[in-house]
């Protein structure tokens, strides 16, 4: 007679679970608030010439890369790395995302060439280009390229002779499936005017605009196609010029980059799930000639929902070649308070990281020193497993690690979840359990 083996019996599933299983049918995204995890889906981070990752990038947002389906705001003066982010998220969703969808609206007349664009390692051939003359016509651009890409969402439109509603023309959709995300950039929301001003033959400023029109469309806009881009995974990125905020007063400590201040700000914050602030300095030798090699970007996280904010890194920003992720990351790794190499705790598990003129001495991959950062770089993200546990050190989110599950044990533990224990035969648990027919419910 075969011996008896234990059965582990399912988990039972949550009221809310079963509710939220009946509810999507109507209310398509319906989930419960634990199973959101398994619904993310990323914009991978990624240095897109070697197909390594960023652990500098990583560390910022605190994650593998950029939610799809979320909204992303770049505040900055101009000339300060915003536009040049999004050529590398575009390069990024291009390599690692199942070949995204990448869509760039340019509203300042001013389009990048290809070979610019290409720099960063991004198809220009595979980058939709767009142009908007003002507020209302980049939101039917927008509305109509996710469209054609997506399907029809609901009701169609309506049609401006009758005032009645249309039926959907987006009959023919190219990724109804969303087997791809969409990664639009709208470069820059603070160049748009409103539709009546742009489209005038002969501009009269004798009368003074509706205060915050751009605000408020912006905002009704928002409201009305944020669950939209959620649920169709559409990762939106803002470009916003950097204005200044008078103090008004109050008092108190303020945050690093706290008070900086752009054309509907608050219209955007409410519905960003990230919103960095981008600033940059030359990029030189610190010797005569003092040769310039590019810009040092400077991004800093104000506003996000997967980590701590005011986290701060160094980007830098080769001329005509694109970022230079062997120089970040290397100067997040020597440098950051929050390096493995250099935070007090991590450093005892993972020892010295030290550079000498190219070379790079780290002892716990090998030996003897490596030749150059990017022989090093290699090395470090060829070893899976040392990386897997820099990331799980570092509360990285998106791979699968433990700390975003476990709170079910710590739930467990109160008596809030119920244990479920396996079934078991009547006579008892056998003393040794094999491969033998198993025990029915």
């Amino acid at each position: 007679m075969a011996k008896q083996k234990l059965i582990e019996p399912e988990a039972p599933r949550s009221k809310s679970s079963l509710l939220a299983e009946r509810l999507a049918k109507s209310f398509p995204g319906t989930l419960t608030a634990g199973e959101l995890l398994g619904s993310y889906r990323y914009i991978d981070f990624c240095n897109p010439r070697s197909g390594n990752p960023t652990l500098a990038m990583e560390w910022l947002f605190g994650a593998r890369g950029l939610w799809a389906g979320r909204l992303l705001n770049l505040i900055a003066k101009y000339s300060k790395g915003k536009s040049s982010f999004m050529y590398w998220m575009y390069a990024c969703a291009q390599r690692l995302a199942s070949g995204a969808w990448c869509c760039h609206n340019e509203t300042e007349g001013a389009p990048a060439p290809p070979d610019f664009i290409a720099s960063y390692g991004a198809d220009p051939d595979d980058l939709l280009m767009g142009e908007s003359r003002s507020l209302e016509e980049m939101m039917s651009w927008l509305d109509e390229t996710e469209a054609n890409i997506r399907g029809s969402w609901g009701t169609g439109s309506i049609d401006p002779a009758t005032g009645r509603a249309k039926k959907s023309k987006f009959t023919d959709p190219m990724d109804a499936e969303l087997t791809q995300p969409i990664v639009v950039g709208i470069d820059s929301i603070s160049a748009l005017g409103v539709e009546n001003g742009a489209m005038m033959d002969v501009s009269d400023k004798t009368k003074t605009a509706q205060p915050g029109i751009q605000s408020k469309k912006l905002r009704e806009y928002l409201s009305e196609r944020n669950m939209r881009f959620k649920q169709r995974q559409v990762l939106l990125m803002l470009a916003s010029h950097q204005t200044d905020k008078l103090d008004m007063g109050g008092g108190g400590m303020k945050a690093k980059g706290a008070d900086v201040n752009c054309r509907a700000k608050e219209a955007l914050g409410i519905y960003a799930t990230y919103e960095i602030t981008l600033d940059s300095k030359k990029w030189c030798d610190d010797k005569p000639p003092y040769t310039q090699y590019g810009d040092i970007v400077t991004i800093r996280t104000t506003k996000n929902k997967m980590a701590p904010r005011y986290r701060e890194i160094r980007l830098y920003l080769r001329t005509g070649s694109g970022f230079d992720f062997t120089q970040t990351d290397m100067d997040w790794l020597t440098s950051n308070p929050c390096s493995p190499f250099v935070n007090a705790t991590l450093k005892e598990k993972y020892g010295d990281l030290t550079t000498y003129g190219a070379k790079v001495t780290c002892k716990l991959l090998q030996e003897k020193p490596f030749a150059t950062a990017d022989e090093f770089l290699n090395a470090l993200y060829a070893n899976k497993e040392l990386v897997t546990s820099m990331r799980r050190d570092l509360r990285m989110r998106g791979f699968g690690f433990d700390f975003e599950t476990k709170y079910k044990d710590q739930l467990k533990k109160d008596g809030i979840i119920p244990e479920v224990k396996p079934l078991i035969p009547e006579d008892g648990v056998p003393e040794e359990l094999d491969d033998g027919s198993d025990i029915e419910a």
